[in-house]
């Protein structure tokens, strides 16, 4: 694993680790940090909605919360997951398009 994708992937994990402590495990939702996550892997992605207001239900963050949960079902979502399939995570990440 390049050195590159293992940074992406502890700051992925890291964030995960975060909410988990701020919201609770499995409450938090991959939509709602669709820039954040995105920006771990090194990508630039814009707000998906026009007025800037997080919406969870544009199709573009609805469809980055189902390819991730592809990887981690949330019925399935654990800390030890993430750590599992942290390289997973980030390859989804990284190949997501508008």
């Amino acid at each position: 694993m390049s050195e590159e994708m293992e940074d992406m992937a502890k700051r992925v994990v890291a964030r995960c680790q975060s909410y988990d402590n701020i919201f609770g495990p499995n409450v938090w939702l991959w939509e709602k940090f669709y820039e954040e996550f995105s920006k771990d892997c090194g990508l630039e992605v814009q707000r998906p909605e026009l007025d800037g207001k997080k919406d969870l239900k544009t199709p573009v963050r609805k469809r980055f919360a189902k390819m991730l949960r592809k990887i981690i079902p949330k019925k399935d979502y654990s800390a030890a997951k993430v750590e599992q399939h942290k390289y997973e995570l980030v390859e989804a990440i990284l190949t997501f398009t508008i």
